[in-house]
């Protein structure tokens, strides 16, 4: 009995302390596919359900859909090795003042979260739609972004028509993740 209480206590511990990345997070990426390494703003709305996580990120001077550089669809299962590890991907360019083919050249994000004096971080690389030959790793360059809200600043369910299929299929059979219709 002792040891399928332990087992139980351990099970529920880790779910517990699964990494949350929902709200909004600020920084910047840096471009390497040229000897000129260039740097860009970046802001992520992220929501999260269990081990669904979607939200829009967008480049430039703001993170408003309709004056951001770009701004794109991401989304992501959480891993399942790591709590703080997640693949981002880009599904969807919604808005750009840019070149399309500039907005639509980032595939996904790699990034890890981490905790540094009270601060949240989320920091990887992202990859474009080919590799880059610039880094040995073929990523298009580095992330780093800080939590600035435990909130998204911008309602990022609006561009998710079918939000509760992406929250079902990364948490399949589990039903506390359902979202409830008003």
């Amino acid at each position: 009995k002792l040891s399928l209480i332990i087992v139980l206590l351990l099970a529920t511990c880790s779910s517990n302390f699964a990494q949350d990345f929902s709200g909004t997070w600020r920084g910047e990426f840096s471009s390497d596919m040229s000897k000129i390494q260039r740097r860009f703003n970046i802001y992520i709305n992220l929501e999260q359900a269990g081990k669904a996580i979607w939200g829009a990120y967008s480049t430039g001077r703001s993170h408003k859909v309709d004056s951001a550089d770009c701004f794109c669809r991401v989304d992501a299962q959480m891993d399942k090795k790591s709590s703080v590890f997640i693949k981002l991907y880009k599904d969807k360019v919604i808005n750009n003042i840019i070149t399309y083919q500039s907005c639509d050249f980032v595939s996904y994000f790699e990034l890890s979260y981490e905790l540094r004096n009270g601060e949240e971080f989320l920091t990887g690389k992202w990859y474009g739609t080919y590799n880059n030959r610039m880094r040995s790793d073929g990523a298009g360059g580095s992330v780093i972004l800080k939590k600035i809200n435990p909130k998204t600043i911008i309602d990022v369910n609006q561009y998710f028509p079918n939000l509760q299929k992406l929250i079902q299929k990364s948490n399949k059979g589990d039903t506390a993740f359902l979202i409830q219709k008003n």
